[in-house]
């Protein structure tokens, strides 16, 4: 008789979650240092998306079903989520203000393999739509619709009018952002002999709620 041998455990299997849960720590622990709550707001917004990867099934099973009021949405290809700011931040050079406890919607677009990028701008005109309808449905009231993101992804938001603003961020937090930038948004969807681009400047876009209703919204 052959003797049962137990399957060997695959190492690698783990290793994606052990280095999100490295990550978020380092990042955690960077925030403890920052005072200046306009980074606080941009690193803590940072770790609510790596977050994201574990609450996912949740999150999907009402995927664009408008009429459903989550506090994290996933309309078409992006993720919107329900915040409020903890801390009266903006851009000195910019007419960006929040002030403590406003609300607005962080928009957070997770991974997109290459096979599925065709058609990228009409995906995202079509999730931005359904966007509109969903705040309109629950009478949400967010200052803004905004978005961390990184130029190319900048330039998508600009092309449908979101304003862009460049983020001044410390080397030591550029740094750990650029990582999950290489593990969450480009490795996974691209050949292990290949290096990922960088990631180039990060960039803040946002949008008022009005400005959106008025492009986005339904046409009487």
């Amino acid at each position: 008789m052959e003797r049962f041998r137990a399957p060997k455990r695959n190492k690698e299997a783990n290793r994606p979650n052990e280095y999100l849960e490295s990550t978020i720590a380092t990042l955690e622990n960077l925030l403890l240092n920052i005072e200046d709550p306009f980074l606080r707001q941009i690193l803590e917004a940072v770790i609510e998306k790596i977050n994201l990867k574990k609450t996912i099934s949740d999150i999907v099973k009402y995927r664009d079903d408008t009429s459903v009021y989550q506090k994290v949405k996933q309309l078409g290809i992006f993720f919107f989520i329900d915040s409020r700011s903890k801390y009266n931040w903006g851009e000195p050079n910019s007419d960006f203000f929040l002030t403590e406890g406003e609300s607005f919607i962080d928009i957070h677009l997770p991974p997109i393999k290459p096979e599925e990028r065709k058609n990228l701008r009409t995906k995202a005109e079509k999730s931005f739509q359904l966007l509109a309808k969903y705040i309109i449905e629950h009478n949400l009231q967010p200052k803004y619709i905004l978005g961390v993101s990184y130029e190319k992804l900048a330039n998508l938001a600009k092309y449908f009018g979101f304003k862009v603003i460049e983020i001044p961020i410390p080397e030591k937090i550029r740094e750990a952002v650029e990582k999950v930038y290489q593990k969450l948004i480009e490795t996974e969807y691209i050949p292990r002999n290949k290096q990922p681009r960088p990631m180039g400047k990060i960039l803040l876009c946002y949008m008022t709620k009005e400005d959106f209703l008025e492009r986005f919204g339904k046409k009487s």
